[in-house]
């Protein structure tokens, strides 16, 4: 098991808290549970309404619709962080590829701290912006067609009275 220090440490290093400064990850850190997962074990179920952000500590996680893997997250990855700001259902299923460590930080402990720790719900919505933002242009860059990419009308001839 991780101690405070230990999982202040490990929390800089997870993108989603990087910015944010000691006493803001002591806060996190107090309210993170660690938690493990066998092989094969099923952390969130598609369609399941979202209460926790999880983040790997080690092992491997598998994000999958179906048989269909979407990714696999590894150490310091976050897994339904959207599941920390509201209670939407999950959109994927998470399964353990490996016995897996992870923490665990519950929406309603984490709302709790944001209405004490304002500048720490800055630091998360920025980061979560950035990655919006991230997918929003990779997917416009790749694979939304432009409308250069869109067929040209033929021009259609007037008929004459």
């Amino acid at each position: 098991m991780l101690s405070t220090i230990e999982k202040i440490i490990f929390l800089k290093g997870v993108q989603l808290f990087q910015e944010m400064s000691s006493e803001q990850l002591t806060h996190i850190a107090q309210i993170a549970t660690e938690i493990m997962t066998e092989k094969h074990e099923i952390l969130i179920t598609e369609g399941d309404i979202g209460d926790a952000l999880y983040i790997v500590i080690d092992g491997k996680m598998r994000i999958h619709k179906g048989d269909v893997t979407i990714v696999m997250m590894g150490a310091r990855e976050p897994i339904g962080e959207m599941g920390i700001l509201d209670s939407a259902p999950r959109s994927a299923s998470v399964t353990a590829e490996q016995d897996t460590r992870l923490l665990k930080i519950e929406r309603e402990a984490f709302n709790e701290l944001l209405s004490d720790h304002i500048e720490i719900a800055r630091g998360v919505i920025q980061v979560l912006l950035h990655r919006l933002r991230q997918v929003s242009s990779a997917s416009t860059h790749h694979d939304t067609p432009t409308t250069q990419d869109l067929p040209k009308e033929p021009a259609r001839k007037q008929e004459k009275d």
